[in-house]
């Protein structure tokens, strides 16, 4: 197994826990921008997380999921 592979793995493993965040981010009205300004990144790089193009950190989702309450 490739180390290609293995992101690939982790990515589709997080996927349905990024898009309950995305579901979150969306239903306090917040934009990618305003969910990048609260946790330190750019409007992009939480677009690249939201769409699996960027591997997400743990440490990141777990500062994204207490951000948005959880």
């Amino acid at each position: 197994m490739t180390r290609r592979h293995d992101r690939q793995q982790f990515r589709d493993m997080l996927r349905p826990v990024v898009e309950q965040l995305r579901v979150a981010r969306k239903s306090r009205g917040w934009t990618q921008r305003d969910l990048g300004d609260r946790i330190g990144l750019n409007q992009m790089a939480v677009s690249n997380m939201e769409n699996s193009v960027r591997t997400v950190e743990v440490s990141m989702l777990a500062l994204w999921a207490s951000t948005l309450g959880f």
